[in-house]
This record gives C-alpha cells, structure tokens and sequence, in this order.
C-alpha cells in the first residue's frame, strides 16, 4: 500500500458519502463491517452470522387459511412461497390464532397463492435515509437514442 498516494490509502475501507445509504440497509439487519476490504474496490466488507440477521429471525412460517381482505392488517410483510421456484412479494396479511394466515387477493394473485399454501414471512423494516441522493452523472454523457430495427 506504500506505493499508493495517501489520499488514495486513506479511501481504502471507507465509503463515499453518496453511497452511505447503501451501507446503512444490511447493518440494520445485522451485518458488521469487517477488518477486509473488497478486492476491486477497496470498499469495505460486511459479514453477519446467520441468526443475528433481523429478516432470519423474525421469519415464520404458515399455512394460507384463506384468501380475502383480511379484518386487521399488520404492516406491510416480505412473502415468500415455500415452491421449488422462489417468489418474493411484500403485501399485507392476518395472523390467527392457529398460526394460519389471510392474504389479501393481490398479494395471493401477485404469486398465485391458494388456501393450503405454505408462505414464510417476516416484518417488513423501512429504511430511514436523512437526505435524498440523486442519480450520478453519466461520466460519459447523454445516452444518445437507440436507432429502430431494421
């Protein structure tokens, strides 16, 4: 590292404040900064152990009672449908008692969920960002329109 220019060594494992907000999503769920940095970037690493992540351990899972409008909807979950194929939604949903859930008819249409289906599902956590960042420029200028077929 000693034949790179200070400014340079003093960037390594560090973030731009641009990307800040980026870095704040998975250490809400638990991920650590590590003592490593990326390899192409320079960017620090992030690890967590599997139990200490929220999403991991809030998760549940249950079987679908039934599909209509539920009567008293908790805030907004991510859905998955325990299939070979992995779907993902976030929609909203009515625990019972027995564990049963309801779903609501477009979050059941959005991944064709049936009563008798077993989803997972865990809160869903908003991010909370103190600014707005916007889209960085094109270093290299204005895309210029794609020509039509021919």
């Amino acid at each position: 590292m000693t034949l790179l220019p200070p400014r340079v060594q003093a960037a390594i494992g560090r973030v731009h404040a641009n990307s800040q907000p980026a870095l704040a999503l998975p250490r809400t769920e638990g991920f650590e900064p590590t003592t490593e940095v990326d390899i192409f970037d320079a960017g620090p690493q992030l690890r967590a152990k599997t139990y200490s992540i929220r999403t991991i351990r809030t998760t549940s899972t249950a079987r679908v009672r039934d599909i209509t409008t539920p009567t008293s909807v908790e805030k907004p979950f991510h859905l998955t449908h325990a299939a070979l194929d992995f779907h993902a939604t976030i929609g909203a949903l009515e625990v019972h008692p027995d564990s049963s859930v309801s779903l609501d008819r477009e979050t059941a249409g959005t991944r064709a969920l049936a009563p008798g289906n077993t989803v997972s599902f865990a809160p869903l956590k908003r991010a909370r960002f103190t600014r707005s960042i916007p889209p960085p420029a094109n270093p290299c200028g204005p895309v210029p329109p794609r020509a039509p077929p021919t």
